[in-house]
């Protein structure tokens, strides 16, 4: 018997992934790599002063998981997830933006790469609007 658990657990290990929503910590990943994507796009276009935005964003940006996620594909591979996300103030031109605080909601679909944001009609932002894509 414990011949064939131990045969049958990276099976089972891996069918228990399937459809695993996204913990706050992936969630958070993700976001950052989208803020990196923007702020790539902003640098390709030789803007220093937004890619510093993006920095200031970043390090005062804050993103917590409130609650269970729903899936929305029959795979697992996409699911909304309910976020609190604050800023805290920056200052941007001279402008300060913040402290703000939103509930939202978070749309991630999982790749090779990890989880990645999306929307509902499965887009990947990440992809589409990077340069030279």
């Amino acid at each position: 018997m414990m011949k064939k658990t131990i045969l049958y657990l990276p099976f089972l290990l891996a069918l228990a992934a399937c459809g695993k929503e996204p913990s706050e910590s992936e969630i958070r990943e993700a976001v950052a790599k989208q803020f990196a994507n923007a702020q790539a796009m902003a640098g390709s276009y030789g803007d220093e002063a937004v890619t510093d935005f993006f920095d200031e964003i970043v390090d005062g940006m804050s993103v917590d998981k409130t609650g269970a996620c729903e899936q929305l594909d029959e795979d697992g591979d996409r699911f909304a997830c309910p976020v609190k996300v604050k800023l805290k103030e920056i200052e941007y031109n001279g402008t300060r933006i913040g402290p703000m605080e939103n509930e939202e909601e978070a749309v991630l679909f999982k790749t090779d790469e990890g989880w990645r944001i999306g929307n509902r009609q499965n887009i990947d932002f990440n992809e589409s609007y990077l340069p030279n894509h």
